[in-house]
C-alpha cells in the first residue's frame, strides 16, 4: 500500500517516498524508437553549433549532424537514424526560439 508517509533522515532533513513499489516487479523493456526527433543546435549557454546537413540527408545514428562553432560549443549528434525532414526554429526550454534538426526515425 502506498502511503505519503515522509521519514526524517537527519536533523531538519526528510526523506520522501520514492514509489518503487511500483514498478518493482515488471520486467525491463526497451522503449520503443519515437517516429521523430527534434535535435536543437545550441544545447548549452554557448555558441550554437553548425549544422552539417540538409533537408533530405539520410543520417545514422551517432553521426555528427552539427558541429562545433565556437570557443563554447559542443557538436550534436543524431540520436536514431533516419531521413532530416527540416532544420527550422522550435521553441527551446531554455524560452524562444532556435534553430532545430528534425529527424524522422527510418
Amino acid at each position: 500500500m502506498l502511503t505519503d508517509v515522509i521519514r526524517k533522515t537527519f536533523r531538519g532533513g526528510i526523506h520522501p517516498r520514492d514509489y518503487k513499489e511500483i514498478a518493482k516487479d515488471k520486467p525491463i523493456t526497451p522503449a520503443p524508437l519515437p517516429k521523430e526527433v527534434v535535435l536543437p543546435v545550441s544545447q548549452h549557454i554557448g555558441a550554437p553549433a553548425k549544422p552539417v546537413v540538409a533537408k533530405g540527408d539520410k543520417v545514422m545514428k551517432g553521426q555528427v549532424v552539427a558541429e562545433a562553432a565556437g570557443f563554447v560549443s559542443a557538436n550534436v549528434h543524431a540520436s536514431i537514424s533516419g531521413t532530416v525532414m527540416a532544420i527550422e526554429p522550435r521553441p527551446h526550454p531554455l524560452g524562444g526560439k532556435v534553430d532545430c534538426i528534425v529527424i524522422e526515425s527510418d
